[in-house]
């Protein structure tokens, strides 16, 4: 009996299920077949181009800059500068066989509307039956930040070429445009730990034509006009703002010169925030020299380099190349050695320098007592020989 019951109380729960297993299954339709493939898709299997948004001066964007997609290319970031109207730009693609659609509504090329600044817009990417969603979000810079974009050919020299080249001579040419002026340029890397780095420093030099040829100084900070520039990535310094306070403390000292932040577009891509400042960042005039503390032994034909005495080399203990004690003369201008610099003076460019290669109006010679030590450096006298009249040293007056 008790059996019975049981098998009646199994009978009746499958029964009551039934018509919900069957609810269920009415409500889960079979996914189509563009469906099945819109899951599978990302924006690059769709199409291979670009989305972007072109210059648009009335829009105060005066260079095209491209939409950066993440590693898998359902996100995009639009990067735009602090002057652009977002209400007036829209994007664009290269790829003429897709359809970029909202909720329904296909956008015409350069029609389909950028996110406000910081909003997102989500688009339908379709071509055939491959369908890809994106989300496209707007970032945008503060105002008081200009823009400097990049316009290179790479047909005069790749960037993936320069952004190579440990050594910095690969160039590339193209324009630069800045403060509402277009210049003809060419730029390549500089430093030597900073270029290790994702976020690439460079240094610039501007041109009257685009044949590269006659040299053109043009002021791009306050107070400075000369055709060399730099500009400062920061890459390790999270608050941007480290190298920018120094460099206006020095400035406010009257032994440096005005910088200021910029953000940088190259060819389209968002490089980020950096610092622009003339290449010779500090007061001298333009037919002298400075003295550079260096850590890195210069080529042959480089600028010449003397090694204080005594001084630690990383490089020589380590065997790591690149981190030497050196005071590399920069020479600034045609008449830098009339101005002071004993060139002469160095036999070769590598290993240590003679430290008599030094301007010849701030050279003294530190006189010295045997079992006294020196007056200028403080070398004690145990580091002397009993007959030695005179230190090695020098100081700079």
């Amino acid at each position: 009996m008790k059996k019975i019951i049981a098998g009646l109380l199994m009978l009746c729960m499958l029964v009551t299920l039934l018509p919900a297993m069957a609810f269920a299954a009415g409500n889960t339709p079979e996914p189509a077949a563009d469906e099945t493939v819109k899951k599978e898709s990302n924006i690059k299997s769709v199409f291979n181009s670009n989305l972007f948004v072109e210059a648009n001066a009335g829009a105060g964007l005066s260079s095209r800059v491209n939409v950066q997609f993440d590693a898998l290319g359902t996100n995009g970031t639009l990067y735009l500068p602090g002057q652009a109207d977002a209400s007036k730009l829209c994007f664009s693609w290269d790829d003429m066989g897709i359809t970029v659609s909202k909720n329904g509504v296909a956008y015409e090329n350069g029609a389909a509307p950028v996110a406000p600044a910081n909003g997102s817009v989500t688009y339908k990417i379709t071509k055939g039956l491959a369908v890809a969603y994106v989300t496209l979000k707007t970032v945008q810079g503060s105002s008081d930040v200009e823009a400097m974009f990049f316009e290179l050919d790479e047909g005069l020299g790749t960037i993936s070429d320069m952004n190579g080249d440990e050594t910095h001579e690969t160039s590339c040419y193209g324009k630069m445009l800045f403060d509402g002026k277009s210049n003809y340029i060419s730029i390549k890397g500089r430093g030597n730990s900073t270029w290790k780095f994702p976020k690439k420093p460079y240094n610039i030099k501007v041109y009257t034509a685009d044949d590269f040829d006659k040299e053109k100084e043009v002021a791009l900070v306050p107070g400075v006009t000369t055709n060399k520039w730099s500009v400062i990535a920061n890459y390790l310094d999270n608050s941007q703002m480290r190298n920018k306070i120094a460099l206006d403390l020095a400035q406010q000292l009257g032994i440096g010169l005005e910088a200021r932040f910029v953000d940088i577009w190259m060819n389209g891509e968002y490089l980020g925030n950096y610092i622009l400042t003339p290449k010779y960042d500090y007061l001298a005039p333009k037919e002298g020299y400075a003295l550079e503390s260096d850590q890195f032994l210069e080529p042959e034909g480089g600028d010449p380099q003397f090694h204080l005495p005594d001084t630690w080399e990383i490089g020589k203990i380590t065997g790591d190349e690149g981190y030497y004690n050196r005071i590399t003369v920069k020479d600034i201008g045609s008449k830098a050695e009339k101005a002071g610099v004993n060139l002469s003076s160095t036999s070769s460019r590598r290993g240590p320098q003679s430290a008599t290669m030094v301007p010849r109006t701030t050279r003294t010679t530190s006189t010295s007592t045997p079992g006294r030590g020196c007056s200028s450096c403080m070398r004690s006298p145990r580091r002397m020989t009993a007959t030695q009249a005179a230190c090695t040293c020098i100081a700079m007056v």
